[in-house]
């Protein structure tokens, strides 16, 4: 019977542990932490996202990990999760593409994994860090503070350094005495920092925009949905959405700007339009009270200071208008940073796929090893993308493994 040890309890962990196990091996999971899956319990707010049923999955990652994942997804995609679960006997249920257990708890997720890997017979080890893997004439001897197991197969699966609490790297480290090529991880899926007074004025609101990521002045990518405004700069989803990109173009010294549509519900002359006749139509009205029409209170009255408007809103000509809404439609903001590790989802960056086989996710330095989520460089946008690439990686991993190729 083959020996296998899994490095890491998160949701990725988890699967290449049971798979590994339905496939006849003998396997033992190492947690450095006290309890497993700690992190997929803060996932989607709790809920729970699991996984993405787009029609091409890949589009939820960047373009040129495509040809990476395409095959990956192909032996393990979207809908096997789905079944995977529901085979466990936990039903799921869709909003839109996005899947969630029907309990709408990711703590449901968690149980179903932790039962299944008590029925498989896996050893589970909790507060049992790694300090070192040696590879050996038989295979690997995996040592940690008050251990070590021999096995006959090893899959990494750490995690990165984004976490709730503090960042982790000791599963770079094991990376990196292993001679892997390492991008420098960066925070994902994180708020985006920004000196603008406007984020000062406007923070707690949120409001639904249209923004452009610009990267040394080039629109890298476009988005839209609730944008929430804060003293430090600017979060939610739609931020979410692009901060990976900005997080490596600042770390790599280029100018970041965000560019935003602040109504986006309709092209600039209709709005300028509809303005002015408001205003208009009643010469009593003040401009922030026009304003109100399609802006909360606090963003009309930032508007209207910063245009300088006084007095009645109907002394305005419709030039005046347009020339307003042409300047609220490309709001820049200079962006300077991204909250750090502890407040990003995920990371970017990790052990590069160019040293993983994409049909295996082994190594291709040593015979043995194999590397499942966030350890690798593979980061997904929001809308269950990195959970999805957590059981697809973690099952191919504990396949090929349990296999011995």
């Amino acid at each position: 019977m083959r020996q296998i040890v899994v490095i890491g309890g998160g949701p990725a962990g988890m699967m290449a542990a049971i798979a590994a196990a339905r496939k006849g091996a003998e396997v033992t999971l190492l947690e450095q932490k006290e309890k497993l899956g700690k992190k997929l319990l803060t996932t989607g707010n709790g809920r729970c996202n699991m996984t993405n049923v787009s029609a091409h999955l890949e589009e939820g990652y960047a373009n040129e990990k495509w040809d990476f994942l395409k095959g990956c997804f192909e032996q393990f995609g979207a809908q096997d999760t789905i079944s995977f679960f529901e085979n466990l006997g936990m039903k799921t249920k869709k909003r839109e593409n996005l899947v969630y257990p029907v309990t709408d708890q990711a703590a449901t997720v968690l149980e179903f994994l932790m039962m299944e890997l008590r029925r498989q017979k896996v050893k589970v080890k909790c507060q049992e860090k790694v300090t070192a893997l040696e590879e050996t004439k038989k295979g690997w001897l995996v040592k940690t503070e008050g251990w070590q197991y021999e096995a006959d197969c090893v899959i990494m699966a750490g995690g990165s350094k984004a976490a709730v609490q503090k960042e982790d790297t000791a599963a770079y480290l094991l990376a990196e005495k292993l001679k892997l090529k390492i991008k420098k991880p960066l925070p994902a899926l994180v708020p985006l920092k920004c000196k603008n007074k406007v984020c000062s004025a406007l923070a707690g609101l949120r409001t639904q925009v249209k923004l452009k990521l610009l990267i040394d002045g080039k629109n890298i990518q476009t988005e839209e949905g609730e944008l929430q405004w804060a003293e430090y700069g600017i979060s939610g989803i739609v931020v979410f959405q692009i901060s990976s990109k900005a997080a490596r173009a600042l770390d790599e010294k280029k100018k970041v700007e965000i560019e935003i549509d602040l109504y986006p519900a309709e092209e600039k002359q209709k709005t300028a339009n509809f303005l002015y006749r408001t205003a208009i139509s009643d010469s009593q009205k003040t401009p922030e009270e026009v304003l109100m029409g399609i802006f909360p209170k606090k963003m009309a009255s930032f508007l209207v200071h910063e245009m300088k408007w006084k007095g009645k809103a109907s002394q305005y000509p419709e030039e005046e208008w347009e020339k307003a809404v042409e300047k609220w439609k490309h709001l820049r903001l200079a962006i300077d940073g991204t909250k750090p590790f502890e407040q990003a989802q995920i990371c970017s960056g990790g052990v590069s796929l160019f040293e993983i086989d994409k049909n295996t996710l082994e190594c291709r330095q040593h015979r043995g090893l194999y590397i499942a989520g966030e350890l690798l460089d593979i980061d997904g946008m929001c809308g269950g993308y990195n959970l999805q690439w957590a059981w697809t990686s973690g099952h191919i991993c504990g396949t090929y493994a349990a296999k011995g190729k």
